[in-house]
């Protein structure tokens, strides 16, 4: 299955992801699932970003496993990373950053982190009223 991940051909569902915190949205005339309100309004706010679809192989105690990018921009050439900052120090969010930051070397792209201070600079930007509730309710902290 890891194969599968890794090479594009299977993406995990995101709802059997075990984020409590799943947001559906329209956009473009299609319903989009995000694991996050994050990701969902990082999303709204950067709509030439493609969801999940750079995936990069990482090791954790010489185990391999398959990091999903929460969003590549092809034509600026980066990828980011949506996390809290409080997370930015556990050992599987080192490894995916150190297995990134190769990759982006490897390919000339560059590496973001977008955390909780991005949202708060940007967050009041979108029109809620044309959303799922959850999206704004996920955001609340940022309004």
């Amino acid at each position: 299955m890891k194969k599968k991940i890794a090479s594009g051909e299977f993406t995990p569902c995101v709802t059997n992801s075990w984020a409590n915190s799943r947001v559906k949205i329209e956009l473009d005339g299609f319903e989009k699932k995000y694991r996050s309100s994050w990701d969902a309004a990082f999303q709204v706010l950067n709509p030439l970003c493609e969801y999940e679809k750079v995936r990069i192989v990482y090791k954790i105690d010489d185990e391999e496993h398959v990091y999903l990018v929460d969003f590549v921009d092809e034509q600026q050439r980066v990828i980011y990373e949506i996390k809290p900052r409080s997370m930015r120090g556990s050992k599987t969010v080192r490894a995916k950053r150190e297995a990134a930051i190769r990759w982006c070397e490897k390919n000339d792209f560059e590496y973001v982190e977008i955390n909780e201070h991005w949202f708060q600079q940007h967050a009041h930007k979108i029109d809620y009223a044309c959303y799922n509730d959850k999206l704004k309710h996920g955001m609340r902290q940022f309004l």
